[in-house]
Parts: C-alpha cells; structure tokens; sequence
C-alpha cells in the first residue's frame, strides 16, 4: 500500500522545524527534523508534481515568492513566514519557493547523513 501526500499544507511540521533549527537542535533531533522535512517534501511533491492516487497535475513550483522578493531570504525565516501564515489563513499572497525550502532542508539532512556516515 502506498503512503499518501500529506492534504494540508504542514504547519506544524514547518514550525517545529523552525523551533529545532533555531534552538541549535538539529543533530540531537534528527529523526524527529527528518521525519518533518519528509512530510514538508511530500506535500511540495504533491503540489508541484500532482498526485497519481486522485490523478492532479500539480501546479507549477514557483523559485520566488513574495518573501522573497522583499529581501526575505533565509530559508528559516521564509518557513516560518509562510506557516504562520497559512495558521492564520492567508494563503492568496503567498506562493511558497518550494524550491528555496527543499534544497535547503534536504541539504541540511545530506550533511548530517554524511557527518553520521549514514
């Protein structure tokens, strides 16, 4: 059986990555920061790259977005932007840069897989 994307956008998720990046926690909470850039990859994938269980298309994955182009350009700092947001339900104005948020959590987890030679 095939794990399903997640449906909503992951706030919780984003925030708690943000909480353990900040407190410097990143290495002691691996698994649990692993387990949340998983879920954030899964829900980028299913919005830009559709989902073949209902047969969406996906949309396109924008670079920037309006974070961005207002000088905002720590990858934390958008993430936590653009899930309070979400929290708080604006959406419209926010085209989250999937592309921005995913090399630099995916990278963040390659450099720890390397340091713990996994």
């Amino acid at each position: 059986m095939a794990t399903s994307y997640p449906v909503d956008f992951p706030v919780a998720e984003g925030l708690e990555i943000v909480t353990i990046v900040r407190q410097g926690q990143v290495k002691a909470k691996l698994s649990t920061f692993s387990h949340r850039v998983w879920v954030l990859q899964g829900f980028a994938q299913k919005v830009g790259l559709g989902n073949p269980e209902d047969g969406s298309l996906g949309e396109p994955i924008p670079d920037m977005s309006l974070l961005t182009s207002q000088g905002v350009t720590d990858p934390v700092d958008v993430l936590e932007k653009v899930c309070e947001a979400h929290k708080a339900g604006v959406t419209a104005q926010f085209a989250v840069p999937w592309a921005l948020l995913l090399k630099w959590a995916l990278g963040e987890l390659l450099k720890l897989a390397k340091d713990l030679g996994i």
